[in-house]
């Protein structure tokens, strides 16, 4: 049963017993297992991403099947989301600080040339009670080096997936594939932090049924106007969450890293793939939280 809920490519799926073959399963976990270590390895020396401190393996039983591998983290106070959840009220300028730590690391990652594929609440953890860090590479994307997952159409969260996923669309350019979910995932989260919603979760509100992930058989080209208008209702719903002096920033800021078409994610002024340079997010967090953090502006303290 257990085996059942893997999330696992569909060679290994699919088996003339309609049950995963489970030499080839133990084999797939143990891979994604040594990739994500590595990995961790790699990216020890990352301020915003969260370090693997111990690893190693226990076998209490002496049973091969059952030798459980595991790595061993450094310690949050909480996820983002069960830090809001005990929050009293809404602190404008925590979400901006954790909106810059997040930008941070997912650029950290884009350097060593990484991208993260599963940027999630759950996935961003709080320490000290105000610095953020991303955490679980176990879907991430290493351009150097292949990893069991990589074959999978949508290797995160499919709850958390870029909208084009749910039409089965893969942009044939790699980096703007990979790269450019973590910037769908980040602008996701900035909706999340300020309204508790999900982009595709508005961008689908507004589509008419059979305009619909699901539903839609055609192109995604040829639904992708429909999803583009749906997309500005979104925005304009998720400005209403967003206090008067932030709007115009981040309501723009949402619209450029969750644009429904892949190609024109990111920012207008970077040519090419530069558009998926993520410093002007990071840039723009900062100087946000920067000005809450001084009382620049009154409705910080009224929100």
């Amino acid at each position: 049963e257990a085996l059942q809920k893997l999330r696992l490519p569909l060679h290994i799926k699919e088996t003339r017993s309609s049950q995963p073959n489970t030499a080839e399963v133990l084999q797939w976990m143990t891979h994604a297992y040594v990739f994500e270590k590595e990995l961790c390895e790699k990216c020890a020396h990352l301020t915003r991403v969260v370090r693997a401190i111990g690893s190693g393996s226990v076998n209490p039983t002496g049973d091969p099947l059952k030798k459980v591998e595991y790595l061993i983290f450094e310690q949050a106070d909480d996820d983002i989301r069960g830090h809001l959840d005990a929050s009293e009220k809404l602190d404008i300028l925590f979400l901006l600080r954790t909106l810059h730590g997040i930008a941070v690391g997912l650029s950290q990652l884009h350097w060593a040339k990484i991208a993260h594929q599963d940027l999630k609440p759950s996935n961003v953890l709080v320490f000290g009670g105000e610095a953020s860090k991303v955490c679980d590479l176990g879907r991430a994307w290493d351009q150097e080096k292949v990893a069991p997952h990589d074959s999978l159409k949508v290797a995160g969260d499919p709850a958390y997936a870029p909208i084009e996923a749910g039409y089965g669309y893969q942009s044939s350019d790699m980096k703007t594939r990979r790269f450019g979910c973590d910037l769908y995932h980040l602008g996701n989260l900035v909706v999340f932090l300020f309204s508790r919603l999900q982009i595709t979760t508005l961008i689908t509100a507004n589509l008419a049924h059979e305009h619909r992930p699901g539903f839609w058989g055609e192109r995604y080209e040829d639904v992708l106007p429909y999803v583009q208008a749906s997309f500005v209702l979104a925005l304009g719903e998720f400005a209403s969450h967003v206090p008067d002096w932030l709007r115009q920033e981040l309501v723009t800021a949402v619209g450029q890293l969750c644009d429904p078409d892949p190609r024109r994610r990111g920012h207008p002024r970077g040519p090419g793939s530069q558009r998926l340079n993520l410093q002007r997010y990071v840039s723009l967090f900062d100087l946000l939280a920067r000005r809450a953090k001084y009382g620049l502006y009154k409705e910080r303290f009224d929100a």
